[in-house]
């Protein structure tokens, strides 16, 4: 069903069964001037509690799929995020625009095996002549905006020099193994070594 709809430009419109139609989106929401009287509002928030009761069932709490059709497209992606902090610079901690948590509670882990990340991207190629006239193709790519660029790559603000964890001083040792990454359009290799 196609239904022409002028959306408000204030408020939160329902999302209904109706298809697009002069650029407008089939659900819109706006929360403009919200007083934050508490520690943290939400626009949109999906809260599920799904009861796992049998092998190979699966719970997403949220589905974006988009299947593009036709040529010459600028650019496309499934969820865009942005968190836009005007000339106010109204937060004094940090922000982002995506935040992922992993929580796992006290109670001990009687399942194996099992597999955790925090995030997990899936690259899923059919066919290696899809890539024939790609430039840059990876499981990550980093774009620098604006007239004052990134200085880091990675920042790890809680990281502290800690035997057997992620950040470790280490004896010099032989590099057997290297990541690769792209700087422009040039091959780098990170080196890394099996040895402590």
């Amino acid at each position: 069903m196609s239904v022409d709809r002028t959306l408000p430009t204030k408020g939160m419109s329902a999302i209904d069964a109706f298809t697009f139609s002069d650029l407008r989106p089939m659900g819109y929401f706006e929360s403009d001037g919200i007083l934050l009287d508490s520690t943290e509002r939400h626009t949109v928030e999906i809260v599920g509690t799904p009861v796992y009761s049998a092998s190979g069932q699966a719970y997403v709490g949220l589905d974006v799929r988009v299947a593009p059709t036709g040529s010459l497209g600028t650019w496309g992606a499934a969820a865009f995020f942005r968190f836009a902090e005007g000339t106010t610079h109204a937060i004094n901690g940090y922000s982002c625009a995506a935040e992922f948590e992993w929580y796992m509670g006290a109670a001990a882990d009687t399942v194996v095996p099992r597999n955790h990340a925090v995030l997990v991207l899936n690259y899923w190629n059919a066919a290696s002549t899809n890539l024939n006239n790609c430039q840059h193709y990876a499981y990550i790519q980093f774009h620098d905006y604006g007239a004052n660029k990134c200085d880091y790559l990675f920042d790890l603000p809680d990281a502290t020099d800690v035997a057997g964890g992620i950040f470790e001083a280490v004896a010099q040792a032989d590099s057997d193994h290297g990541l690769k990454i792209k700087v422009g359009t040039t091959d780098y290799w990170i080196m890394l070594s099996d040895t402590a």
